[in-house]
């Protein structure tokens, strides 16, 4: 990111500029923590419910045969009074395929954001060029790590480490970027 100049602000707010995926890669990350908590948390209530060995059976083509085997195993009748639980059953029987693929994508996307987080560390991440001056003091957060610059009568280019610094140095920007 290229800016000319950063000036102050009428009221005194202090500006924030930020560049780089890595927020978005680490918030993404922690929904799907949070999602496959949830999801591994569910099967073990199903485990629990139908039985481990049912569960690990349970394909999308054999639904409907591992939902007799279980009616048989525990001796539910398929009659009208029985009706409503025998539902519940199904369609609890019916939620594994689905909840396992949703497991394997979220798992398999963790796994591609760590590695594009890790890419793109390596490549040096973002940089924010300023090409004058900063007249204020701006919070800037490149590739995750935030900090808050002071006032600048040149210009400079802001990256981070990689660790948990940021580096200002002065600006080699040109009038291509």
């Amino acid at each position: 990111m290229v800016l000319r100049s950063i000036h102050t602000d009428e009221d005194g707010i202090i500006s924030t500029i930020c560049v780089g995926m890595f927020d978005f890669f680490k918030q993404r990350i922690l929904e799907n923590e949070a999602f496959l908590e949830k999801a591994r948390s569910n099967m073990l209530r199903m485990e629990m419910v139908l039985g481990r060995e049912l569960v690990d059976q349970v394909n999308v083509t054999n639904v409907q045969n591992m939902l007799m085997r279980f009616l048989v195993k525990n001796r539910i009748k398929q009659d009208i009074s029985t009706r409503k639980q025998v539902e519940v059953y199904r369609k609890l029987i019916e939620s594994i395929p689905p909840t396992r693929t949703l497991i394997e994508q979220r798992e398999n996307e963790n796994v591609e954001l760590v590695r594009k987080i890790e890419e793109r560390s390596e490549a040096g991440g973002g940089v924010i060029a300023i090409r004058e001056q900063m007249s204020a003091r701006t919070v800037m957060s490149v590739d995750g790590v935030e900090g808050e610059l002071a006032p600048v009568e040149h210009g400079v280019e802001v990256r981070s480490d990689g660790q948990s610094n940021l580096i200002v140095k002065p600006n080699v920007a040109t009038e291509e970027e």
